[in-house]
């Protein structure tokens, strides 16, 4: 017998950012824990989302029925390993954003989320005026790096930091055709 899940996108709202957080940063630490290997993907803390939220963001959640499945969070600029990207290389734009981090529950991987979390992330990031948005991912991260790709973003380049490869992708929020 197979079940219907509702796998609509939603946005995440934000009123207390301590009691709203924690469906994310528990998500985050038990997707953690699901990766065949802990340098796919370094979780960003609390403190660091909080932060975020003082400038423009976008945070999307998935949800079966109350439970947080998926989520994604993108936010104006962003911090590649504690710098502004733009002090690691050039990326072109006026106004550039991050998407920080999609995460998954395991059991939900194989339906689409990530890439419709890509697709919805630039949607908005266009709406709210950004040009371009950028995002980073393991090189053998086969899962994720393919819906980065799929999604119109460019391979710009790679770093390794702390041990910690990352290949770093960038695109226009423009339509794509």
């Amino acid at each position: 017998m197979s079940q219907y899940f509702d796998l609509s996108i939603r946005r995440i709202e934000i009123k207390k950012p301590k009691r709203d957080l924690k469906p994310v940063i528990k998500l985050q630490d038990e997707v953690n824990k699901t990766l065949l290997h802990d340098e796919y993907y370094y979780p960003t803390d609390e403190r660091t989302i909080q932060e975020c939220l003082d400038g423009d963001y976008i945070l999307l959640g998935v949800y079966n029925k109350d439970k947080l499945i998926a989520a994604s969070f993108a936010f104006e600029g962003g911090l590649f390993f504690s710098k502004p990207i733009t002090d690691w290389m050039e990326i072109p734009g006026n106004k550039i954003m991050c998407h920080e981090f999609v995460v998954v529950d395991m059991e939900y991987r194989g339906n689409g989320i990530q890439k419709r979390f890509m697709d919805a992330t630039i949607r908005e990031a266009r709406q709210m005026g950004y040009d371009t948005i950028w995002c980073c991912a393991h090189p053998n991260n086969t899962p994720s790096v393919c819906s980065i790709e799929s999604t119109g973003y460019k391979f710009a380049d790679q770093f390794v930091v702390d041990g910690w490869p990352r290949n770093v992708y960038y695109r226009s929020t423009s339509i794509q055709r």
